[in-house]
Formats: structure tokens, C-alpha cells, sequence
């Protein structure tokens, strides 16, 4: 068959399947190039030999190939691996890659091993050719593979004006249309947007976890916010974040504010969700009340937790603004409060205020109209709030105590607040070559139990704040001379160096406690402990050794800084309305009153211990909960203990017949790794953590673990 005869049969073809309409009449150079491409390549049928076995696999045109090659026409593919290129060989003619940067419309069909035009493809194939009917079909439907002809049929093939049209129409279908440029640019937008949103968030996420301010005293950009948008911008080179700046859409107070509201409501369902991991929920309240700058009353409410490893948690959710201090209000704020936090009251375990009458009242108390809706949740008055009330009323009630730690506070006043004064103070140290690196303090407002570095600093550096005082009273000629000539007569005074070290001694024993009691892990009977042995050493201070020795050292401070004597004090009439008639007590030795004043600072501090900590409602249930465990992990009989625990609130939590059998194995598991005798609940849960099966087998334990962590531990708020 002729070449003329195949190609009209090939049009008929395409009439026969409603393909696009291709000009088969050419001019006599197209048919001959047809009929040199023919002679190189077998016509009828269309085949190719196979490089493997040499047999000829006959190849159908209409075939479509759905390989990757064919299959996307928005890039040319152009493999340049020699596999590829040795599958396009055509008696001894190898096909060139350099041909691709020349004609980069080639692309390379791996099924019939042949190049074709990707314009002219894609056109054609979906039928948008208009224009130009002279089309070849090599080139489209049929494949190029003369190589020996392939630089002139293409460079032919690339001026046609099929080609051309092709071309014109692939780059208009790959131009975005009207409102894909306007979704484009939408997009666009919103991308640099939301990058200077999320650069914004990050910015206010520090500024927040550092506690600083967000804005500055105007809207220009003075505030801190402002200023790291800028150092971002600087880093990054980003020129997005100064339009975000000036266009101030999301920079307003409101806006502000609300991310913060945001953010902190996603910190909150986090902090919350962790507690919901743990099975069962239980928690404890942390509630107090307090007076901020702008005179407002607030209340900060935390939640006391502990994790499936044991691991004691102290969240706060928030500071809440209070109408009153009542103790219905501040219960309904509560209450409210867990109800949004979805934490049902029944879960908590314990309640830790201060000793305020509208917290801890026995009638109206907020402890106790909580307790009235579950009893499991025991009230505590914060231990190391009892023992800061200790040392307030011991300093309140002793005068000379009292007058020294005025004269400490007056002292920090007058040295901290002036730069001259202060100065003043610095150059006697140098002058003097003290060693000391203990400046003057001023004392705490709260507390009292963090006033002994205070009186320390006055009691190393005694000598040169006499000097100092006594140089300021003859230099200063206003009120602050006024002052310092009293605070200089109160320093040369022998019952203020008394008072200042009596109040170092018990002021220092009691820091050391409260430092020790607020850990978050600290247990009840640590707690106690350490009560007992702050207790215990005031009771040793309280001998007639202890005082004569302290008594001499006094005496010795007193002759080395040059201090008169001591003296009695001066003899005052009671007053009529109190005068019962009889003589009053005179000390006839000075040291006989200077014991007594031992004495009774010693005796005072061991009956407010006596008085604070002796909590009947809370110690004896939770101490049997810390007590069974105890027992049960050395070994020792515990039955006492349990049946006290059977008839506490914690009951209802607990499976009693479970937790019989469960106690006996508890020794095996304290044990192990060679300890003796165990002392402390943290070494039975370092236990249980190793082994988590331990968990499953003493699940009741694991209960008893968690209600200590719970109730027992949150032993202070400061």
C-alpha cells in the first residue's frame, strides 16, 4: 500500500472515531520528507524491533499510553538517563539531549519510542486547533524518530503555524484567568497575614511567659510588643511585618487582649486535660485572697494534683475579681469556676486557705460550706502560714522584740531609699575592710520568717552603722538627721542588741522550717516532723545553759561595740484602773529581767506551735492513710491504722477487702534493692515506678498514693 493511501486511511479513521480534523493533502516537501521518514521507518504494519529477543512487536497509533510520559502535559518529559536514550535508537542513529535545550517542546513517549511536540499534543488531543490546518502528523500523532533528518524537521516543525498556534494557545491555558489572579493575590495576602499573625503570637507568647508589659505609654511604637515586631523585622529582613505595623489591624487594645484570652484559655484546657488523664481525677483547692494596685480585690485560685508517676502538680487557673470578701461569695466564685473548669466538687480532696474568718470560719467559713457538699474535702489552714503567724505574734507581743524590729526596718529605710546615705554607708565598709557581703535589708511586710537575713545584716555590720548613723545625725540638718539621731540612740542601747540577737536565734530556726515545708512533695508527717523539731530546739533554748551562754556572748558584743551596761528598765506606776494593789515584781539583777525576757519569747513561740498546729479535723485522717502505708511497706502490723481509715471520709474511695490483700505484698516491692527500713512515702512510689505492673497488682495502694498526694501535701501557698 501506498504512503498516500495509508494516510488517507488514517483519516478516514479519524473521521470514523470523531478525532480532530488533520489536513492529510501536503505540498510535495512535506511528502517527500514523509516518504524519506517512511523509508527509514517501516510503515505497514507499524512495528519496532525489540533490542532483547530482535522480534518486531507490532505498535498500534490509536494506542493510547498512559505512562507518565503521556500522562502530563503541563512539563515536557525529557529523560536524559541512558537507558532512555538507548530505547530511542534507530539503525545506529542515537537520539542527542542537547537537542532538549534547542527544542524544549520535545518530549519523549516511552511506549512507542518516539518524541512528539507537547503543544501540538495537547491541542490537538483536546481539540483546540482552529487556525492552522497544515499539520504534521509526526509530530502529534504518529512520533518522530528520524534522526538522521531530526535537527531540520524540527527546526521546520517549530516555525509552522500549527506550531505557533499551540504554542500561543498552551501558554494562554496556563496563564491564570481574571479571578484566579484575584484568588491568587487573596491567597497571597492571606499568607503574609497569617505570617505576621503567627510572628505577633510568638512575640506576645514571650512577653506573657516573661511577665513584662505589652504596651508603651502611647500607641507609637514605644511598647514591647511593637519593639520585637521590629527586631523580627531586622532579623528576618522581612518587610511584611512592617505593613502589618502600619496598617494596626490587629494591634488594637481589644485585639490584644482577646489573643491573651486565647492563649490563656488554651493554656487552661492543656493544664486541665492532664488533670482528666489521671484515673481517678482527684485534686485539692488552693484559694486566697488579695488586694491589688488599683485597690481591687482578687482571688487566685490553684488546683493540687499529682500524675500517674507520682509527680505532685500546683497549677493556678487564674485571678478572678471579687465584689466582696464575704464568705458566700467567695464559695459561689468557687464553685463557679469548677463548673467551667468541668471538675466536679465531688473529686476534691482538700482545701488549703489561710486562717481568715471568712475562709476557715466553722459556721460560715468557705471551708465549711464546701465541706457541707462533700466531706471528703478536709480543710487545712497552710502550715507555713501557722508558723509565719508564730513568729507575727511572738514579735507583736514581746516589746523589746517588737522595738528591735522596728529599729531594723527604720534602719533599711533610711540607708536603701537615699543614694547618699547609701553611698555613705558603702565607703565605712571599705574603710573599715569588712568582709562582709551582707548589705541592710529591709524587712519583709509578710514574712516573718524571712526577716532573719534583715536582722543579720544589722548584727555583722553593728559597729559601722553606729558610725554612720552618728555622721548623717551630725551632717543632716532635716528630718532625716532627726532620724537617724533616734535610730543612733536606739542602736547604743544594750536591750536592742539583746532583742536583735534573741530574734536572730528564733528567727533563724523557724526560716529553716518554713523553707523546708514548701516543697511540693513534702508529706504530713515531714510537715510535723520538722514543727517538732523546731519545737524541740526552742525547748533547748529554754534551759539555764542555754541562756547564760547566750546572756555572755551578748555582754561581750556589748563591751566590743562600746554599749553601756545593762540596766534595768525604769520602774512605771501601773495605772489606777488597773492597779489591783499589790506591789509589782522588781527584778533585782539585770540578767534576772533579761531572762525573763528568754523565757517568755521561748515559751510564747512553743505554745503558738502548740496552739496552730494541733488541726483535730485533718491530722488523724490523713495521718492514718500515711501510717497504713508505712507500716504495711516495713513489715509491721498496720491493723489499727486500717480500721481508723475504714471509718474515715476516705472511705468510700477505697475497696477495703482489695486493699487487705493487696498491704501484705506492699514489703516485697518497698524493699527491694536492699533497703532496711523504709521512711519515707517517696521511697514506696520510687518503687511502684519501677515496675508499672505494680500499679495494676496493688491498685488500691496506688488509690491510697494519690488521695496523700491529694490532701496531705499542699502544705503551703506562699
Amino acid at each position: 500500500m501506498s504512503t498516500k493511501r495509508k494516510s488517507q486511511l488514517t483519516l478516514a479513521e479519524c473521521i470514523s472515531t470523531k478525532k480532530p480534523a488533520i489536513e492529510v493533502e501536503r505540498s510535495s516537501q512535506l511528502m517527500s520528507d514523509s516518504e524519506e521518514e517512511s523509508s527509514d521507518i517501516e510503515i505497514t504494519p507499524r512495528t519496532w524491533e525489540s533490542e532483547e529477543s530482535g522480534a518486531s512487536l507490532p505498535v498500534d497509533s490509536s494506542t493510547k499510553c498512559t505512562a507518565v510520559c503521556c500522562s502530563d502535559f503541563s512539563n515536557a518529559y525529557q529523560p536524559t538517563n541512558k537507558k532512555a536514550l538507548q530505547n530511542l535508537c534507530n539503525q545506529q542513529r542515537n537520539f542527542r539531549p542537547e537537542w532538549y535545550e534547542d527544542y524544549p517542546w520535545l518530549t519523549v513517549c516511552q511506549t512507542k519510542r518516539k518524541v512528539f511536540c507537547l503543544p501540538c499534543r495537547y491541542i490537538f488531543l483536546n481539540k483546540l486547533q482552529i487556525f492552522s490546518k497544515n499539520c504534521s502528523p509526526a509530530f502529534i500523532e504518529d512520533g518522530f524518530k528520524n534522526w538522521r533528518k531530526a535537527t531540520k524537521r524540527f527546526h521546520n516543525h517549530e516555525g509552522s503555524l500549527c506550531h505557533q498556534e499551540a504554542t500561543m494557545k498552551l501558554d494562554a491555558i496556563k496563564k491564570p484567568t481574571l479571578p484566579q489572579l484575584f484568588s491568587d493575590l487573596v491567597r497571597q495576602q492571606q499568607a503574609r497575614r497569617r505570617k505576621s499573625l503567627v510572628t505577633q503570637l510568638f512575640c506576645l507568647r514571650y512577653l506573657l511567659r516573661q511577665g513584662l508589659a505589652i504596651r508603651g505609654h502611647n500607641d507609637d511604637h514605644q511598647g514591647n510588643l511593637k519593639q520585637l515586631l521590629l527586631m523580627m523585622f531586622h532579623v528576618e529582613s522581612d518587610s511584611t511585618i512592617v505593613g502589618w505595623l502600619q496598617e494596626k489591624k490587629y494591634m488594637s487594645p481589644d485585639i490584644i487582649n482577646e489573643l491573651i484570652a486565647i492563649m490563656g484559655q488554651s493554656v487552661l484546657r492543656t493544664l486541665l486535660g492532664n488533670i482528666k488523664k489521671t484515673t481517678p481525677s482527684w485534686y485539692a483547692i488552693i484559694a486566697d485572697e488579695a488586694t491589688d494596685v488599683a485597690n481591687g480585690e482578687q482571688l487566685n485560685l490553684s488546683l493540687r494534683w499529682v500524675d500517674y508517676e507520682y509527680v505532685v502538680n500546683e497549677d493556678p487557673i487564674g485571678l478572678f475579681v471579687l465584689p466582696n470578701t464575704t464568705a458566700d461569695t467567695i464559695t459561689s466564685v468557687i464553685k463557679d469556676l469548677l463548673i467551667r473548669c468541668d471538675m466536679p466538687l465531688s473529686l476534691c480532696r482538700g482545701q488549703a486557705y489561710d486562717g481568715a474568718a471568712n475562709m476557715q470560719g466553722k459556721r460560715k467559713g468557705v471551708a465549711t460550706q464546701i465541706r457541707v457538699e462533700n466531706q471528703a474535702a478536709l480543710p487545712v489552714h497552710c502550715i507555713c502560714h501557722s508558723l509565719n503567724l508564730c513568729l507575727q505574734d511572738a514579735g507583736r507581743n514581746i516589746v523589746s522584740l517588737r522595738n528591735a524590729l522596728d529599729t531594723v526596718r527604720e534602719l533599711g529605710k533610711l540607708i536603701k531609699f537615699s543614694p547618699k546615705r547609701s553611698h555613705l554607708f558603702n565607703q565605712k565598709l571599705i574603710e573599715a575592710d569588712s568582709e562582709s557581703v551582707v548589705t541592710v535589708k529591709s524587712l519583709c511586710a509578710t514574712r516573718w520568717t524571712a526577716r532573719t537575713s534583715a536582722i543579720e545584716a544589722v548584727l555583722k555590720d553593728y559597729a559601722i552603722l553606729i558610725e554612720t548613723m552618728s555622721e548623717i545625725n551630725s551632717t543632716t540638718h532635716d528630718e532625716y538627721g532627726l532620724k537617724a539621731a533616734g535610730i543612733l540612740a536606739s542602736l547604743e542601747k544594750f536591750s536592742i542588741l539583746f532583742s536583735l540577737k534573741l530574734g536572730y536565734i528564733l528567727f533563724a530556726a523557724s526560716e529553716q522550717v518554713s523553707k523546708s515545708l514548701q516543697g511540693k512533695d513534702v508529706t504530713l508527717q515531714e510537715a510535723l516532723s520538722s514543727i517538732n523539731l523546731a519545737a524541740a530546739f526552742y525547748r533547748r533554748q529554754r534551759t539555764a545553759e542555754s541562756f547564760d551562754q547566750f546572756y555572755d556572748d551578748v555582754v561581750g558584743m556589748a563591751e566590743d561595740l562600746n554599749i553601756g551596761e545593762p540596766v534595768l528598765p525604769r520602774q512605771r506606776r501601773p495605772p489606777t484602773r488597773i492597779d489591783s494593789g499589790s506591789e509589782p515584781h522588781h527584778f533585782l539583777l539585770p540578767r534576772d529581767y533579761y531572762r525573763h525576757l528568754y523565757y517568755e519569747a521561748c515559751d510564747l513561740l512553743l505554745r503558738e506551735l502548740n496552739d496552730r498546729f494541733e488541726q483535730k479535723e485533718l491530722l488523724p485522717q490523713v495521718l492514718c492513710l500515711e501510717t497504713v502505708i508505712m507500716k504495711a511497706a516495713n513489715g509491721e502490723n498496720y491493723n489499727d491504722s486500717l480500721q481508723k481509715l475504714e471509718v474515715s471520709c476516705y472511705a468510700p474511695d477505697l475497696d477495703f477487702s482489695a486493699l487487705k490483700k493487696q498491704l501484705p505484698l506492699l514489703v516485697d516491692v518497698a524493699k527491694k534493692g536492699g533497703v532496711r527500713k523504709v521512711t519515707s512515702i517517696q521511697t514506696v512510689c520510687e518503687a511502684m515506678n519501677e515496675t508499672p505492673s505494680c500499679k495494676r497488682i496493688f491498685s488500691e495502694v496506688h488509690k491510697v498514693f494519690e488521695n496523700l498526694s491529694s490532701c496531705s501535701c499542699y502544705l503551703s501557698y506562699f
